[in-house]
């Protein structure tokens, strides 16, 4: 885990040891540069206002959103985090960041969306076949149809489209 102290205004004032080998940032190159213009431009936002909120809360620990932070070789991390305003506490006169690493849950969270995504996919067309298939049966066919079979069409019928909207 990360664990940075921030001032009031985002600067960075303490790295703890694990931010080099975690993100590849060196102390001296990141301290008095503010956490917030290293976060993605897509989180800046939600993380400006945990840490408004963690400010405006102090000694309350906030969740702060999941948010992308630059590793030294360029790649985004993606990091889950909380933050604790001390401010007034002079032994750290700050808020206090602790982020885990969750990168390889966003990957694994991506490859699961693209999964089901095309599985989903797949699975439309077929469904779409067998549910058109079973209606024309039913409509053009169940004067002639035995109940039992009948009932076997209602059947495929109603658990395709069950099917289906649990594709959709």
């Amino acid at each position: 885990d990360l664990v940075l102290i921030l001032d009031v205004d985002s600067e960075m004032i303490f790295l703890g040891p694990s931010t080099e080998p975690i993100l590849g940032w060196n102390s001296q190159d990141k301290e008095g540069k503010r956490y917030l213009d290293q976060v993605h431009p897509d989180d800046h936002d939600r993380v400006a206002e945990a840490f408004f909120q963690a400010s405006s809360q102090r000694g309350t620990v906030i969740e702060v959103p999941d948010h992308r932070l630059p590793h030294a070789n360029g790649e985004w991390h993606w990091f889950l985090a909380t933050a604790l305003d001390l401010i007034n506490d002079k032994a750290i006169r700050g808020l206090v960041i602790n982020a885990h690493d969750i990168s390889e849950r966003k990957r694994h969270e991506q490859l699961k969306d693209e999964f089901l995504a095309n599985t989903s996919h797949e699975l439309r067309t077929p469904l779409h076949g067998i549910l058109g298939m079973t209606e024309a049966i039913l409509e053009e066919q169940s004067q002639a149809l035995p109940q039992e079979i009948i009932r076997k069409l209602n059947l495929v019928r109603s658990s395709t489209r069950r099917l289906g909207h649990m594709v959709n």
